[in-house]
């Protein structure tokens, strides 16, 4: 069992409407939870619930005017499992359930209590990797796993909503050794379905011109050698 309480502050970017830099965003955070672990270490898990207070949420008055007149809290409970299943498979998987609403908005005062724009109620994601036994093949492994998102608000008025997604990604690596020295060789393919989604939308209008869609099929590569 745990539990910690952090206090912080960052900038915000912008100008207020008489050309002064906007105030730093402060925030409060406590958190509590359970930690475990089974089979000599072999699958572990936590159990936390949290809770962030942010004052100081730059708002959009007008167009290219800001105001830090906002605040927001954020609530919910996360969940991480992680362990070897045997075989030469392993997991990591995680959900979270978030409650994130706008508590203060001078400039909009009837957006209080809606939902913070593009922060999904729901959320997880999963990870089974597998790693070769047999001797000829030793040093390779395969991934597969995905990624989900419930369906979020585009925006503080809560005008329209993002629809939900899953995103399926995939890997594959070899590692060597080369004398004292580790090669590691991986190559990932994310969205390998390609699916169409967005990953935000305009938090101050609906202008969904300005929602973000989400990467295409993409394929990167590494090499990593270790002395």
């Amino acid at each position: 069992m745990y539990g910690n309480r952090v206090e912080g502050f960052g900038t915000n970017n912008g100008r207020s409407e008489s050309g002064q830099p906007l105030k730093p965003e402060t925030a409060e955070q406590y958190e509590a939870g359970l930690k475990g672990e089974w089979f000599k270490g072999d699958l572990t898990a936590n159990l936390a619930y949290f809770h962030i207070d942010k004052q100081n949420v730059a708002t959009l008055v007008r167009e290219g005017i800001s105001e830090t007149i906002g605040a927001a809290r954020s609530q919910g409970i996360e969940m991480d499992v992680a362990g070897q299943l045997g075989g030469g498979f392993s997991l990591i998987a995680s959900y979270a359930f978030t409650d994130a609403r706008i508590t203060q908005d001078g400039a909009l005062s009837g957006n209080i209590g809606h939902r913070l724009p593009n922060v999904a109620e729901h959320s997880g994601s999963t990870w089974l990797k597998y790693a070769f036994q047999n001797p000829t093949l030793s040093g390779l492994n395969l991934g597969i796993g995905a990624y989900l998102a419930g369906k979020r608000e585009g925006d503080n008025a809560n005008s329209y909503q993002l629809p939900g997604y899953v995103r399926v990604d995939t890997s594959v690596g070899y590692s060597l050794r080369l004398g004292a020295s580790k090669l590691t060789t991986q190559l990932n393919v994310y969205n390998i379905f390609d699916k169409r989604y967005f990953v935000a939308g305009e938090p101050y209008n609906a202008n969904r011109a300005w929602n973000m869609p989400g990467d295409p099929l993409t394929v990167i590569g590494s090499m990593k050698l270790e002395f």
